[in-house]
């Protein structure tokens, strides 16, 4: 079987440990990043083209994307459609189909028509009316694209706003209360089960809970806590992946929230806390697709 990883940035840890997992098995797996496509789209014959660094992509059996953001979606999504016309698989193909764009605010969105309890979000259409929404400070800004604990801030003061705003269009940031836990779930789903959670712990005088933020993450037995499992199962139904991180909160109501769904989740953290191999549990959910 031949796999490629379509992915930005490149080294980081999840394809890296793909890939591992895919030799052991035999499977050839090679790791592209979106700026290796090439596509030439001709008005003059009925076909188009796709190659990786010159390789056709009907050279492959199944891709994975990872890291798309709102950058290269659209060029995703051409390469997908291409690849459905020859019989190649794609991981997550149904939500990729029904949400091009998964960004924070299209979920929250999502999160409001499904009932799915989730953290008060406000977007305003203007800076005047951002500027006068807050309330009672602090408060979390958040773009409404971006990985890794990446463009979020907690904000303190009308200073900190204004440097905000001068970083983004107002439409894009999604303002939410700030919630003093400091802790936070991220749960793996994959082929509608979920395979284990793990506890993300801010690092102290911080409020990020992402590993890759500096986080501490410990396993968290979510067999124990049916809430947990209830809501995260629910998630993924209405959201269609069959691979996917969940991040849930604790509300002020001290009911667990929805803070996010990534489609192309870091497991770094997840395999150090739990021990589980992520990398090829994935691998053998691939071969399952051949």
């Amino acid at each position: 079987m031949k796999i490629a990883i379509i992915t930005h940035p490149l080294n980081a840890y999840a394809p890296t440990r793909l890939k591992e997992e895919a030799e052991k098995k035999g499977c050839q797996l090679l790791v592209f990043d979106f700026s290796d496509l090439k596509l030439i789209l001709n008005e003059d014959k009925i076909d188009w083209g796709i190659w990786l660094k010159g390789k056709p992509i009907e050279d492959f059996d199944y891709f994975v994307f990872r890291g798309t953001g709102d950058v290269y979606s659209k060029l995703r999504d051409y390469v997908i459609e291409y690849a459905l016309k020859r019989g190649v698989g794609v991981l997550n193909l149904e939500t990729y189909r029904s949400w091009p764009c998964f960004d924070k605010l299209t979920q929250t969105a999502i999160f409001k028509l499904k009932a799915i309890p989730f953290v008060p979000t406000k977007v305003y259409g203007n800076k005047d009316d951002f500027r006068g929404g807050f309330g009672e400070l602090p408060v979390i800004v958040k773009a409404a694209s971006g990985s890794h604990g990446d463009h979020v801030y907690k904000i303190e003061s009308r200073e900190e706003a204004e440097a905000v705003l001068e970083k983004y269009p107002v439409l894009s940031l999604l303002v939410q209360p700030f919630l003093a836990g400091g802790e936070d779930l991220r749960v793996i789903v994959l082929g509608g089960e979920i395979i284990g959670a793990i506890k993300r712990v801010a690092a102290p005088g911080k409020f990020l809970t992402n590993y890759s933020a500096g986080g501490r993450v410990e396993k968290y037995d979510i067999d124990k806590d049916q809430e947990a499992v209830e809501l995260a199962l629910k998630i993924n139904s209405v959201v269609k992946t069959e691979y996917c991180g969940i991040d849930l909160m604790r509300g002020e109501d001290r009911r667990w929230k929805v803070l996010e769904v990534n489609r192309s989740a870091q497991f770094e953290g997840f395999e150090k806390a739990t021990g589980i191999n992520m990398a090829a549990k994935i691998i053998n959910y691939i071969e399952t697709k051949k």
